[in-house]
């Protein structure tokens, strides 16, 4: 259910948490991330702002971010920086459910060995 609300029910209504994804949704992603299967254009991208930004959204202190940011893309080996830094980012706030978007079956495994006691949801298929 809880990849169900951030994949638009096609009816009801989902709450993640206590949250309702409409009215909360940065409350239900500190829950429940979603990492979309396309990559980060990082010829366009500063890295070291994108994890400021998701620590600022998060509240975390940006220091702490970039050394975990750091640590996780270290263990992400064998996975292309375009496709990591969106993993990454969407585990800086430690959430319960991760939820991938059409991952490669190497990402997928090497994520599920990365996430610690965070959930792993790959969704394969089209998007509707």
């Amino acid at each position: 259910m809880m990849g169900a609300a951030l994949l638009r029910p096609t009816s009801g209504s989902v709450l993640i948490g206590e949250y309702d994804p409409r009215v909360q949704p940065v409350h239900c992603k500190r829950i429940a991330a979603f990492v979309p299967h396309d990559p980060l254009p990082l010829a366009s991208i500063d890295t070291r702002r994108f994890i400021d930004y998701r620590a600022a959204l998060w509240e975390i202190d940006p220091a702490q971010a970039r050394a975990r940011a750091k640590r996780l893309l270290e263990r992400l080996t064998g996975i292309h920086e375009a496709f990591a830094y969106p993993i990454v980012a969407a585990l800086l706030p430690h959430p319960q459910l991760l939820i991938l978007d059409r991952p490669q079956p190497a990402t997928a495994e090497r994520v599920n060995a990365v996430a610690g006691d965070t959930a792993v949801l790959c969704v394969y298929g089209e998007p509707q």
